[in-house]
């Protein structure tokens, strides 16, 4: 057995230095194997990792400094091993410990706990590490007592960094308005707040749950809500499912709202992490807005129904009107003077102009109320643009207006003929109406992205900018037409917008005023035979 000196430690016995941690230190042993070498890399690879002064002294008392922890912390040359001896560091208070250290790793008898051990500067001063002992005498691979030693300030101030990040995020979760219910998968409380015992009116201090059964807790909460059984038994599943469960609505007793959200504290689901907030405010605008949505709802449907009625009942005298008139102007019931026959053309022109409007009345309260039949068919859209425009050429021609068709693509697509028709009727007429002598309607039509792009352009008086927003609001007409004298009922763009929209399409308008407007439309390319999604 080796001898232990106050001056080091002196050899009763040959024993072979550990070649890993002469490798370690820098030094191996001359004619190692090739396996033997890669272990003494592990191990130089372990030491340099760690963060601890490691330090091997070996039976035949010389001592060997491990990794640059050593001498980068304390500040001492690398061949300081070689110089000195090991106890020649440490302060004399501590030296005892040392070496009964030593003597008990040599027996066998590691020390369970580390010792405090002050060691020697560069500098000379002491500083003061936590030192761990370890035999490793028999390990081929050291050959010696091995002592691992962590700066005890260091972690002191490591601890206190921790503990004082521990008390802020206290502090925060018991600061937040939001109710925190943190439990871990042995279903204990591991962190709540005042937010959440507040909420749901649970006596007593936060730190009172705090490693208590959740489910018992939870139990409490339940007390406040109005179906305490049935809601507890719920949150019961939300802690132990594995999956996240959001915007949970409760409703608690007199009538407050509180939504909760779980999620897993990881992705093994070993814990659950609860958050709750008071949401009364917010569901009673919800509730507010969805009475208000019932109430216009039922105005517009009772408005379409009073139009519908009155439209009804105005179109039969109207058509008597319309009807007699065409019989007064015929020859077969005498011959009009000319002050006559101009008192009949006002008759007519003013009925006829009643008809349609009572027509566009009655076509939109059915397309608001969506009771409006469509009929898809099969159609070439740019064969039905060149129709349109064919049909109002003479129009144009009487106007002094040019009128072309820009068209491409022979897709067939799904569509209600009539009503698409009747969109172009509507977009070309108001370009026709509100472009002067010698200007210019072109109507274009292309495949698009997944459907056809429709548009109209016109070199017309254009639409002010401040009439754009409201274009397409029913009576609504630009606030330069009147001057032009073009009469009309505003219906005609907002019956055009339904029809494309219930076509699953979309409408929009640009225009600079005294340059032009362009309406633009996309319908979408359904194949025939395609559901349609209104009927």
């Amino acid at each position: 057995m080796a001898e232990v000196t106050n001056g080091g430690v002196a050899a009763g016995a040959a024993v072979t230095v550990g070649a890993a941690a002469r490798a370690a230190a820098g030094s191996p042993r001359p004619g190692a194997s090739r396996r033997g070498a890669e272990r003494p890399e592990l191990f130089r690879a372990v030491v340099e990792a760690a963060r601890a002064a490691v330090a091997v002294v070996y039976p035949d008392g010389s001592w060997t400094a491990l990794g640059d922890t050593f001498t980068r912390g304390l500040g001492h040359p690398v061949d300081l091993p070689a110089r000195a001896r090991v106890l020649s560091l440490v302060h004399p208070h501590d030296r005892r410990a040392v070496l009964e250290a030593f003597r008990a790793a040599l027996d066998g008898r590691e020390p369970a706990q580390s010792i405090p051990v002050r060691v020697r500067t560069i500098q000379g001063t002491w500083i003061e590490l936590a030192t761990t002992v370890r035999s490793r005498v028999h390990d081929p691979d050291v050959g010696g007592v091995v002592y691992y030693g962590v700066e005890v300030g260091r972690a002191r101030d490591a601890e206190r960094a921790l503990n004082e990040t521990s008390a802020g995020l206290a502090r925060l979760i018991e600061t937040l308005t939001v109710g925190i219910l943190l439990v871990d998968a042995a279903g204990r409380v591991v962190v709540t707040n005042r937010a959440l015992l507040d909420l749901f009116d649970v006596p007593g201090p936060p730190h009172r749950y705090h490693g208590t059964d959740a489910r018992a807790l939870l139990r409490r909460m339940a007390g406040a809500m109005r179906a305490p059984d049935r809601v507890a038994d719920r949150l019961d599943r939300l802690l132990v499912e594995p999956w996240t469960a959001l915007d949970t609505d409760l409703m608690l007793v007199g009538g407050r709202v509180v939504e909760i959200d779980v999620v897993p504290v990881n992705a093994g689901g070993s814990g659950a992490l609860l958050h709750a907030w008071d949401v009364t405010a917010r569901a009673n605008t919800q509730r507010s807005l969805e009475e208000r949505n019932e109430a216009l709802s039922a105005l517009v449907a009772a408005k379409n129904e009073f139009v519908a009625s009155v439209s009804h009942e105005l179109r039969s005298p109207l058509t008597s009107v319309v009807t007699f008139s065409n019989l007064l102007a015929q020859p077969d019931w005498g011959e009009l003077d000319d002050e006559q026959r101009q008192f009949i053309e006002v008759i007519q022109r003013n009925a006829d102009r009643l008809l349609r409007l009572i027509e566009d009345l009655l076509l939109l309260s059915r397309l608001e109320a969506r009771t409006l039949q469509f009929v898809p068919s099969r159609v070439i859209l740019p064969d039905l643009v060149r129709a349109a425009v064919a049909e109002r050429a003479p129009i144009a021609q009487a106007a002094d207006v040019t009128l072309k068709a820009e068209v491409s693509g022979d897709s067939v697509m799904s569509c209600d003929e009539l009503r698409v028709n009747q969109v172009l009727g509507n977009l070309i007429g108001n370009a026709l109406k509100f472009t002067p002598p010698g200007g210019s309607v072109t109507v274009r039509c292309h495949p698009a992205a997944d459907g056809w792009r429709l548009s109209v352009t016109d070199s017309g008086i254009g639409i002010p900018a401040e009439d754009l927003d409201r274009i397409f609001e029913a009576f609504h007409r630009a606030s330069n037409v009147e001057k032009h004298s073009h009469p009309g009922t505003g219906l005609g763009l907002v019956i055009s917008k339904a029809i494309v929209e219930r076509h699953g399409g979309l409408m929009e308008i640009t225009s600079e005023l005294g340059r032009g407007t362009t309406v633009t439309v996309w319908l979408p390319q359904r194949r025939v035979g395609d559901r349609e999604g209104d009927r």
